[in-house]
C-alpha cells in the first residue's frame, strides 16, 4: 500500500488536448514531464498507456500550443507538425507490419516520443517543454490566442 506522499507523487497531473464542439483547439489541465510519467507508470501499472498518452500530448501540444498558439507558425500546405509526426508514427507502423496504434509496443512509443520530440525541435525551432509550468502557460496564452485565431472569427 502506498504512503500519502507516495500516492501524492505519483498522482501529478497529465495534459490533455482537445477539439472543442465549435472546432478550437484548447489544452486541458496542462501538465506532463519525466517525472509524472514515473508516478503515472506506478500509478497505473501500465507502461504503455502513459507513454501512448505522453506521444499523443507531443502531437497535441506541439500542434495546438506551439504551432497554432501566440505565435503562430505557418507551415506549407500539408506539412503542420501534426502531419509530419503522424508521418513518423506510420513509417515505424509499417516498418513494424503494424495495422493499427494499439500494436506499438513501449519500446516503440518512447522511440516515438524521442523522435517527436527531435522533429519538433528541428521543425519549429523550439524544443517540446518539460517544465510543467512551461507547459500550462503555454496552453493558457494558446487559449486566449485561439480568441483571435482564423477559425475563431467568423
Amino acid at each position: 500500500m502506498s504512503t500519502n506522499s507516495e500516492l501524492r507523487e505519483s498522482s501529478l497531473p497529465f495534459s490533455f488536448v482537445s477539439a472543442s464542439v465549435t472546432g478550437r483547439d484548447h489544452v486541458r489541465s496542462g501538465k506532463n514531464n519525466q517525472r509524472s510519467i514515473a508516478g503515472l507508470i506506478k500509478l497505473t501499472g501500465n507502461e504503455r498507456f502513459v507513454y501512448d498518452a505522453y506521444r499523443r500530448l507531443i502531437m497535441m501540444y506541439s500542434d495546438v500550443v506551439m504551432e497554432k498558439g501566440q505565435k503562430p507558425i505557418e507551415p506549407e500546405e500539408g506539412r503542420g507538425i501534426r502531419r509530419q509526426l503522424e508521418e513518423i508514427m506510420n513509417e515505424l507502423k509499417a516498418e513494424k507490419g503494424y495495422k493499427s496504434d494499439m500494436d506499438l509496443k513501449v519500446d516503440d512509443l518512447k522511440r516515438l516520443c524521442d523522435r517527436f520530440k527531435e522533429t519538433v525541435k528541428s521543425v519549429l525551432k523550439k524544443p517540446f517543454p518539460d517544465d510543467t509550468d512551461e507547459q500550462l502557460w503555454g496552453g493558457i496564452g494558446a487559449v486566449f490566442a485561439s480568441w483571435n485565431g482564423k477559425r475563431a472569427i467568423a
